[in-house]
């Protein structure tokens, strides 16, 4: 976990030291002195608050009580924009070509969208006691790529709940590791992403001693793009049987985009 750690963080500080000296320009059709110009940022969609497993709207994107018969379920999930067009070319980019350089485009739009709070969706974050877990790559997988892209927005949301005031919150990377490698899920049909997401997860030796130490208000699991969910929900089980949280903790996925 150390190693992976400073995998991440290596890259990180190459991404900055890369745009210290290169001149900013849209990530999506070029324009100079912009990460992200306002025609391309026109594109973007926000997400309208929807329950995680019906897709029904929903106030915060709280689990409805009939989505709730499930016996591990989220309470609530946040997703700031749709998946399409400028979001599709920023994460192709992002995750499988190399360019470390985008992660200033995300955080700019998470910036924006919790200063403009659409939905006053991260109203739900106020005054709480937050702990945010990153969906974990397999070790292979970040060694190939260099970088965590959940890890990513989890440490800039992070830093952005602190500068607000909001809440106090803290990114934890340690307790949870990938342990079986699997397909990109965008690569796997939607009713097999939940059996090819079984017995992924696996918790670390001392994660209950690390989570007994924390009054968590809500454990909110990162990731960068959601699709069925399948992969959070896997996480969200390892989580919720193999440790003990104080009964008043509530469970929350958060990402960047949902497709």
């Amino acid at each position: 976990m150390v190693l992976d750690y400073i995998i991440t963080s290596g890259a990180l500080a190459l991404e900055l030291l890369i745009s210290f000296f290169l001149p900013f320009r849209c990530v999506r059709c070029g324009k100079e002195d912009v990460q992200l110009c306002m025609e391309c940022a026109d594109e973007l969609i926000f997400t309208a608050p929807e329950c995680l497993y019906c897709g029904g709207t929903a106030h915060h994107g709280k689990t409805h009580p009939y989505c709730k018969q499930r016996a591990m379920h989220f309470d609530f999930f946040i997703s700031c924009f749709r998946y399409h067009a400028v979001l599709k070319y920023i994460f192709r980019e992002y995750k499988y070509h190399g360019e470390r350089v985008l992660i200033r485009v995300i955080r700019q739009l998470l910036q924006e969208y919790a200063q403009y709070n659409p939905f006053l969706s991260f109203e739900l974050f106020r005054n709480k006691n937050i702990l945010l877990i990153p969906v974990p790559m397999h070790r292979n997988k970040l060694r190939e790529r260099g970088y965590s892209s959940s890890q990513s927005v989890a440490e800039i949301l992070q830093k952005i709940l602190q500068q607000t005031e909001y809440c106090r919150a803290s990114v934890l990377h340690n307790i949870v590791v990938k342990v079986k490698q699997t397909k990109a899920q965008a690569q796997v049909k939607k009713f097999q992403r939940f059996t090819q997401q079984l017995g992924v997860f696996a918790l670390q030796d001392g994660a209950q001693k690390v989570v007994s130490k924390l009054n968590v208000d809500l454990v909110v699991i990162v990731d960068d793009v959601v699709s069925t969910g399948a992969t959070a929900q896997s996480l969200l089980e390892t989580l919720k049987k193999g440790l003990h949280w104080p009964s008043h903790t509530q469970f929350v996925l958060f990402s960047l985009a949902r497709s």
